[in-house]
């Protein structure tokens, strides 16, 4: 396409007459009109000028590039935006650094708050009562709340939590730590349970005969045929930091 056809486009697409372009330039606007004709030329300069302004390069100008003028015009900048650069152009390189860290600073937080989704939530029942994992304590079904947490495999897996109250199963779990529990009235031997125990709660582990402690500190609690047990459910992870809402 020849400039002359590239540049009638462009002041078309953009309603740039010639009037405002010689304004806005200082460019004759009759000789704006020459080179929309193709009677002549634009400088080497007002090339720079003419692509400056309308925001895009001069090979693109020169019709040297696969884009064409109306895709070009499609993604036109506005008056306003046209303004900025022009003021952007004029800055030294001090000037420059300041709206460049603006800027990003601000393009950054606009990225992310488009980013930002509210996470799906779902209430799990929660012990606030803790579960001993030592000496061990009474974990009765009133002493149970709502929690919101973010909606993950496991904690919509889980039918409860409960806090770990002690080190008794540590290195495994901690004193604090919140786990994440699946309703079930008997486990495999090897699985981490909660359990209520003569009407006292645990966190350990099943042995089958006992009810294990990790920590070598803590001795395991020994299963008789007078002990009531009852197995509430199975341990299936923490419910980590980034799972509270």
């Amino acid at each position: 396409m020849h400039l002359s056809q590239i540049l009638t486009n462009l002041m078309e697409k953009q309603n740039v007459s010639a009037y405002k372009f010689s304004k806005d330039t200082g460019i004759s606007d009759r000789l704006v009109g020459y080179w929309k004709k193709g009677e002549k030329l634009p400088s080497a300069e007002n090339l720079i000028i003419i692509a400056n302004y309308f925001s895009i390069s001069v090979d693109h100008l020169l019709g040297r590039d696969e884009t064409t003028a109306s895709e070009e015009a499609s993604s036109a900048y506005t008056p306003d935006e046209k303004k900025h650069i022009r003021k952007y152009r004029f800055l030294d390189d001090h000037g420059k650094k300041i709206i460049d860290f603006c800027l990003d600073e601000e393009y950054d937080r606009c990225i992310a708050d488009k980013e930002t989704v509210k996470p799906e939530t779902i209430m799990i029942r929660f012990a606030y009562l803790p579960a001993s994992a030592g000496t061990g304590l009474e974990l009765p079904e009133e002493s149970y709340k709502s929690l919101e947490v973010k909606a993950s495999k496991l904690t919509k897996e889980a039918d409860f939590a409960v806090r770990v109250s002690g080190n008794s199963m540590e290195p495994t779990y901690s004193d604090g730590d919140i786990l994440l529990v699946v309703n079930m009235p008997c486990i495999n031997v090897g699985d981490i349970g909660v359990f209520v125990l003569n009407g006292e709660g645990y966190i350990k582990e099943f042995g089958g005969d006992k009810l294990i402690s990790h920590n070598p500190d803590y001795p395991d609690i020994k299963l008789s045929e007078h002990d009531v047990v009852m197995c509430s459910g199975k341990v299936i992870g923490i419910l980590e930091n980034e799972d509270f809402v």
